[in-house]
């Protein structure tokens, strides 16, 4: 044995099995760093480990039976021991074992204090950068009823509404954790998807008068149970209700999350005693997140059910005047008649309780209607402090800034917020990628609008805004038309939007066979109501045009989307010689452009551009250049972003303001960066441009973009030839959309 042992040694074959060692593991560790990071597939990992176990005897044989002598490998057996340099060749084994030991240390000692998170960044990043977090996966209906999965539904929400009012805890919200109801992914990759740390799963049983609740709380990075509980109760509204309470308490204490006073006190509160109108208001709550018209009307029976059972059940009476507030969005609902039916409802439920987060979400909104801006602002974030998960208020919050302050990048940071705590949101990923457009950051825009659709392919939203960003910032109108027709394909209510790339390309004629079948279908639907205005400009039936923009405007709170029938409105106005009513529209929808001191911003510089022109009808000119002066220092530091056109705003300001040389420089900038004309009129017909209209450099301008248009119109029809894109609403199921950018 001895013997063998020294041959062993003598022949290397110990330093070859050593070095391989060190050399297998260090292989191993860096294999693992860069297989993280590039979120390879676990079994890349295993064929590696079994290659490396395979080779090692394989290595020990060879050092066995061959040896390295300075002619070249040679069997050993073929070597003369007098000339054997095996001596020389461990020296050189010893010399690599230590520089490769000296390598393993290093690597070892980087990744124990430093490089622990960034060798696991897929999977610790998302899940350790907000600690404590927590996502509340769908429950399981164990009940014998089908009918029950309505109760425990609203059983999840509840929870989720409780654990949202713990301020030190970052908690996902109900759209994104519902995407995980009977899932097979692990809850390693959960945690990862949602950027979380722990993750609570369970069960509901009703049985009778009785149920029976499970829940446990996972680490999501390695799947351990941190802590579980059973509770087996008699089914009261007071026992479900504790049940919440006691489940949110012991969650903060296993994430070692301290309670402040006023988190315990609003854990501890108790919406209602009556299970029934638990019950209706939880089915409502249901029903109005589908947001589709004929739920929304069922959930708005099921709260009025719940006031019926409990008058004084505050829930409800949000539940209701949200409900209301989503049929005005909806077109169902008019605006008046929609504050009319919201106003008493969210002051009762104030009354009954002051400290309920969403009730504050709501009067926000009334303030918004009320043009109370910096009330509406304090009303969002007093909902957001009382319920610091609540993603929705975030959202009404960063609207309201993009709309109405211009402060875009604060608007973006609150998107970027609410995200966070709804990451598989597809709306407000869609609407973070509106603001970054705003700002310029198209391509950043894009990444998220992609994201949207990605996790939502059905929402018509995120493709209807990225044909605009296509249309805009990248004066793309037949990409534009890819994405627009899919918008179309996906929602039969918006299948107007296609007639958008027509009216930008002067083919009159084709929106029209867009936007007059829809309007048939869908009287109440907004979308084709806009483009119908829009086309009526374009046609020059301005009367009409105005007409339909008086009953658009009701029903819209969104200043960006107001600003469309507006301006039609205006014109029809202008040309009955009645300015005075226009400007009592951009007074009631624009009131800081009708001060002493006009605000201009963003989301509200084109609406002062055209209210210029109702100023000089009305002979109120040195409002009118004060107005112009305003607008003019804005677009100075405003460059074009994904749907402004700033040199086309200056052409305008500068063609109302006399001074036609600077307008004119200014439309050739606008044309040389893309500028596609208008698609809300024709730029001949554009009243803000009438000292322009005639003039020799005018014209040529219009004729080189009117041939530009010309030659696109022409590659679109040539893509509807060779089926590539629909010519009419009823093939948009034949065509397989280009959906590149």
């Amino acid at each position: 044995m001895t013997s063998f042992w020294g041959e062993l040694k003598r022949r290397n074959v110990v330093r070859v099995a050593a070095a391989y060692a060190v050399i297998a593991w260090l292989l191993l560790q860096l294999g693992d760093v860069v297989l993280n990071n590039i979120e390879a597939p676990s079994w890349v990992f295993q064929v590696i480990l079994l290659l490396l176990i395979i080779g090692f005897p394989i290595a020990l044989i060879f050092a066995w039976a061959f040896e390295l002598t300075p002619e070249g490998l040679k069997k050993e057996r073929d070597v003369d021991r007098s000339e054997s340099i095996t001596h020389v060749t461990g020296r050189k084994l010893d010399f690599t074992i230590i520089a490769v030991l000296a390598v393993a240390l290093i690597l070892s000692l980087y990744l124990n204090f430093n490089g622990d998170d960034a060798a696991n960044t897929a999977d610790e990043v998302s899940t350790a950068d907000l600690s404590p977090s927590i996502a509340v996966l769908p429950f399981a209906n164990r009940s014998a009823n089908v009918a029950d999965e309505f109760f425990v539904d609203g059983m999840h929400d509840d929870l989720l509404t409780q654990l949202a009012k713990i301020s030190a805890l970052k908690v996902i919200s109900r759209t994104s954790v519902m995407q995980y109801r009977d899932t097979l992914k692990t809850m390693r990759v959960i945690g990862d998807e949602l950027g979380v740390s722990t993750l609570l799963e369970g069960g509901v049983q009703r049985s009778g008068d009785r149920i029976r609740i499970n829940v446990q709380l996972i680490d999501a990075k390695n799947e351990t149970h941190l802590w579980a509980e059973t509770y087996n109760r008699q089914l009261t509204a007071d026992n479900i209700f504790e049940i919440q309470e006691q489940i949110a308490s012991e969650i903060a204490t296993a994430l070692n999350t301290v309670l402040s006073p006023d988190d315990r006190r609003r854990l501890a509160a108790r919406p209602t005693n009556n299970i029934e109108a638990y019950e209706a208001y939880v089915i409502g709550r249901q029903k109005l997140a589908n947001r589709t018209m004929a739920d929304v009307r069922f959930a708005v029976d099921q709260f009025k059910h719940s006031i019926r059972l409990d008058p004084e059940f505050v829930l409800a009476y949000v539940g209701l005047a949200e409900s209301y507030m989503v049929l005005n969005n909806l077109g169902n609902l008019s605006m008046q008649d929609m504050l009319r039916r919201v106003r008493p409802l969210v002051s009762k439920a104030h009354d009954l309780d002051d400290q309920i987060g969403e009730v504050y979400n709501v009067l926000g909104g009334l303030a918004e209607y009320d043009g109370d801006i910096s009330g509406a602002e304090a009303y969002y974030r007093k909902s957001i402090e009382l319920s610091p998960g609540y993603a929705t208020a975030r959202q009404w919050l960063a609207l309201l800034l993009r709309n109405y302050t211009g402060r875009l990048e604060e608007s973006a940071e609150i998107y970027r917020r609410a995200v966070e705590v709804d990451p598989l949101a597809a709306n407000l990923r869609s609407n973070l990628g509106c603001v970054l457009a705003d700002l310029g950051r198209t391509d950043e825009a894009f990444q998220h609008l992609l994201r949207a659709v990605e996790i939502n392919p059905t929402l018509a939203e995120s493709y209807k805004t990225i044909g605009d960003l296509l249309l805009y910032a990248k004066r793309d109108p037949v990409a534009a038309m890819h994405w627009y027709q899919k918008v179309a394909s996906v929602d039969p209510t918006a299948a107007a939007w296609p007639a958008q790339a027509f009216l930008a390309l002067g083919d009159l004629q084709s929106a029209e066979e867009w936007i007059r079948p829809i309007r048939i279908l869908y009287p109440n639907e907004g979308v084709a109501l806009m483009l119908l205005i829009q086309l009526e400009s374009a046609l020059g039936h301005h009367d009409a045009a105005a007409d339909l923009a008086a009953q658009a405007i009701q029903f819209s709170r969104d200043t960006l989307v107001v600003g469309v029938p507006l301006y039609s409105y205006r014109n029809g106005r202008i040309l009955d010689g009645q300015p005075e009513q226009a400007y009592e529209k951009y007074v009631e929808e624009f009131p800081e452009l009708a001060t002493v001191n006009p605000t201009v911003h963003g989301s509200n510089v084109m609406a002062a551009v055209d209210l210029v022109l109702v100023l000089h009808e009305m002979g109120k000119i040195d409002d009118a250049s004060r107005l112009i002066d305003t607008a003019l220092s804005f677009l100075a530091s405003s460059p074009n972003s994904g749907y402004l056109s700033s040199d086309m705003l200056l052409t305008e300001l500068h063609a109302m303001n006399g001074d036609k040389k600077s307008a004119l420089q200014s439309l050739r900038r606008a044309i040389d960066t893309g500028w596609l004309g208008y698609w809300l009129d024709s730029p001949d017909q554009n009243p803000n441009l009438r000292l322009l209209h005639g003039d020799p450099q005018y014209v040529a301008m219009m004729d080189e973009l009117k041939a530009n248009l010309a030659a696109q119109l022409d590659e679109l029809r040539d893509l509807q030839q060779r089926g590539k894109l629909a010519t009419q609403p009823e093939q948009l199921s034949q065509i397989e959309f280009d959906l590149s950018l």
